[in-house]
C-alpha cells in the first residue's frame, strides 16, 4: 500500500492494483489471452516474417557485424544478439510482437492507475491496444519499428511515472530507454526535450531533476563520438547519420522545379555538379510525365528512384558499380551523404517559403493520413527472398509463402483512423485549454496532458519538416492521440457531472 499525500488515504501499489480481484485482473487476463490467440492465428496465416528492402540492410549489417549503417545501428545489433541465442524466425517475431504488447500493458495499466476512467474508456483502449492488426504486422516485419515503438512507449510511460510518482531509479530507467531508442532511430533526437519537461513538471529535489535531464545526454555522447569516428574511418568525414545528406537533398529536390537556384549559393563543387544533373532532370520530358506520380509519392521519391538526380550522381561517382542501384555499400552511401548534405541545406535555407509550401504542407497530409507504404504487400508480393535472409534464418530454400500477399493492403483503413484521432485530439485539447475551471478541476493531471501534447507537437514538427511519414512510423503517436483524447473527453463529462449538473 502507498500513502496518497494529497488525500491521506492509502492506495494500492501498482502491482497490487493490477493483480487484485475484480476488473483490473480481468483486463489483464483478457489482454494476455487476446494477444496469444490472435498471434497464433496470425502465424498460421503468415508462417514467415515479412521482408522489404530495409530488412536486407539490417540483416546485412548484423551478418557483417558492422558498427555503422545507413540508419542507426541499434536494430542490427539487436538482431546479432538475438541470433546468438537462436536463428528461429518464429522466436524473433514472437519477441517483437509480445515486447510491443508488454509495453502496451504497462502503458494501459499506468493510465488506469493514475487517471479516473470509465468502463467504456477502459474497453476502447483494451480493444485498440490488444486487438490491433497493425501490431501483428509490425511485429512480423523485419525492421526496427516494433522494437523502437515498444521502447518509446515504455519510455513515455516512465515519464508519466516521473511526473506522478517519481522514484530515484527513474533517473536510470528513462535514461537507458532513451539511449536504446537513440541507437535505433533518428526520431529520438528530440526525446531529451520531452524528458526534460517531465522532470521540470515533477515534484522532486532539484538535483534529481538536473540529473534526470543531463544523464540521458551523457549516456549517448560516447555512442555519438564512436559512430562519428567509425564514419570518419569509412568515408573520410565525421558523420553520425549516413542518411542525413540523402534526406536533405531529397527534400530539397521536392521544391527544385518551383524555385530558381543560384549556383553561386552552392558551397562545394559536388553541389554544383548535382545542381547541373538536377537541371537536366527537371527539363527532361520524362519528368513531366512523372510529375503527378512524384507529387503523390511518400516524400522520398528522390531517395529510391533509380532515375533521380541523386542516384544518377551516385552511379557516376561509384566506379565499378554493377549491382542494382538499391544495393549500395554502406561506405558509398555514407560518402554520398556527406557530399549531398551541403546541396540540400543550401537550397532549403535559401528558399524556406518554397520548402514550407511544396514539402512541409504536402507532408503534413501524409502525417495526418499516413500511407501504408512498405506494409502494402507482403514481401513486395513475391515468394522469393535474398540469399542473405535465407542463410540468416537457416531456411532450406529461397521461397516463402503466406495466406495472401495482398490482405495487409487493408491496413489503409488506418489512414482514415489516423486522421480521425488527430482531429479528435485537437478538438479535445482546444476545449480543454478554453475551459479554465476544467483545467483547475484536473489539478495534477494537467501536467500529463501537457507532456503528451508536447510530445505529439514536437513529433509532428520533426515528422513534417524533416522526414517521410508512413504508417509504421506513426503508430505510437496514434496510441497517445486516442488515449489522451479519450481521457480529456471522459474527464470533462466527469467534471460536468460533479460541478455543473
Amino acid at each position: 500500500m502507498i500513502l496518497n499525500t494529497a488525500t491521506g488515504v492509502q492506495s494500492p501499489s501498482y502491482l497490487d492494483f493490477i493483480r487484485r480481484k475484480g476488473a483490473n485482473r480481468d483486463y489483464l487476463l483478457y489482454a494476455i489471452g487476446l494477444c496469444i490467440v490472435q498471434f497464433v492465428i496470425f502465424k498460421l496465416l503468415y508462417p514467415f516474417p515479412d521482408f522489404f528492402n530495409d530488412s536486407f540492410w539490417y540483416i546485412k549489417a548484423a551478418t557483417e557485424n558492422l558498427d555503422i549503417n545507413m540508419w542507426p545501428i541499434g536494430y542490427s545489433k539487436f538482431l546479432s544478439a538475438f541470433h546468438s541465442l537462436t536463428s528461429s524466425d518464429i522466436a524473433l517475431v514472437s519477441f517483437q510482437y509480445f515486447f510491443m504488447q508488454l509495453a502496451a500493458l504497462h502503458f494501459y495499466f499506468t493510465i488506469l492507475y493514475f487517471f479516473p476512467t470509465t468502463r467504456w474508456l477502459r474497453n476502447i483502449l483494451l480493444l485498440f491496444l490488444f486487438i490491433n492488426p497493425l501490431t501483428l504486422y509490425l511485429g512480423n516485419l523485419i525492421a526496427s519499428d516494433a522494437l523502437y515503438g515498444a521502447l518509446t512507449l515504455l519510455w513515455l510511460t516512465e515519464l508519466i511515472w516521473i511526473i506522478k510518482r517519481p522514484r530515484i531509479y527513474h533517473l536510470f530507467t528513462q535514461s537507458i530507454l532513451f539511449f536504446l531508442c537513440f541507437t535505433i532511430r533518428n526520431n529520438a533526437y528530440y526525446y531529451p526535450l520531452i524528458s526534460a519537461l517531465a522532470f521540470i513538471l515533477s515534484s522532486q529535489p532539484l538535483w534529481r531533476k538536473i540529473t534526470g535531464i543531463v544523464l540521458p545526454i551523457i549516456l549517448v555522447i560516447p555512442f555519438v563520438v564512436y559512430t562519428q569516428n567509425v564514419a570518419y574511418k569509412l568515408t573520410g568525414t565525421r558523420q553520425f547519420s549516413l542518411f542525413t545528406g540523402w534526406q536533405l537533398a531529397n527534400n530539397a529536390l521536392y521544391i527544385y522545379d518551383h524555385i530558381t537556384v543560384d549556383s553561386s549559393e552552392l558551397s562545394t563543387p559536388e553541389s554544383k555538379e548535382l545542381n547541373l544533373i538536377s537541371i537536366y532532370f527537371f527539363k527532361d520530358s520524362n519528368f513531366l510525365k512523372l510529375n503527378d506520380y512524384i507529387n503523390h509519392f511518400e516524400a522520398n521519391y528522390y531517395l529510391v528512384a533509380s532515375q533521380s538526380p541523386l542516384k544518377i550522381y551516385y552511379a557516376l561517382h561509384t566506379p565499378g558499380l554493377t549491382s542494382p542501384v538499391s544495393l549500395v555499400t554502406v561506405k558509398d552511401w555514407g560518402r554520398m551523404s556527406a557530399l549531398f548534405e551541403p546541396f540540400g541545406k543550401s537550397i532549403i535555407l535559401h528558399h524556406p517559403l518554397a520548402y514550407l509550401k511544396y514539402f512541409i504542407l504536402p507532408n503534413t497530409w501524409n502525417y495526418l493520413s499516413p500511407p501504408v507504404s512498405d506494409l502494402q504487400k507482403y514481401n513486395y508480393a513475391s515468394s522469393h527472398i535474398d540469399d542473405i535472409i535465407k542463410t540468416w534464418f537457416h531456411y532450406p530454400g529461397n521461397n516463402i509463402y503466406c495466406v495472401s500477399y495482398d490482405w495487409q493492403a487493408n491496413l489503409r483503413v488506418y489512414k482514415i483512423f489516423s486522421l480521425f484521432v488527430n482531429i479528435y485530439f485537437l478538438i479535445q485539447f482546444i476545449l480543454l485549454v478554453t475551459r479554465i475551471r476544467f483545467v483547475q478541476f484536473l489539478k495534477g493531471d494537467y501536467s500529463l496532458y501537457l507532456l503528451a501534447t508536447t510530445y505529439l507537437l514536437i513529433n509532428f514538427i520533426f515528422s513534417v519538416c524533416v522526414t517521410i511519414n508512413i504508417l509504421r512510423y506513426q503508430y505510437i503517436p496514434m496510441y497517445l492521440l486516442l488515449t489522451f483524447g479519450l481521457l480529456m473527453h471522459a474527464n470533462y463529462y466527469e467534471y460536468k457531472r460533479k460541478h455543473i449538473s
